[in-house]
């Protein structure tokens, strides 16, 4: 399997616009865990806020508490 590199500032400027997640996979060419993977590394990095996950994402609140663990932190950043 080939690697490939997304630019993080493009995909984060992405969800900072509002774009969803089916629509971002489809732009970037990523799979589910791909994104994820991505997202997560935009939220460590401080690019985008959990929130931000939550609102591009169709995974439920559960799957993203247990995709960016701490659920608790999550919980009350979204709540």
């Amino acid at each position: 399997m080939s690697s490939r590199t997304v630019r993080g500032r493009d995909v984060a400027r992405d969800v900072h616009g509002g774009m969803d997640d089916n629509s971002l996979m489809e732009k970037y060419n990523l799979t589910p865990k791909q994104l994820e993977r991505v997202l997560r590394q935009l939220v460590d990095a401080d690019l985008i806020d959990l929130v931000q996950v939550y609102k591009c994402t169709t995974l439920s609140d559960s799957m993203v508490a247990e995709a960016f663990g701490d659920g608790h932190r999550f919980k009350e950043q979204v709540g």
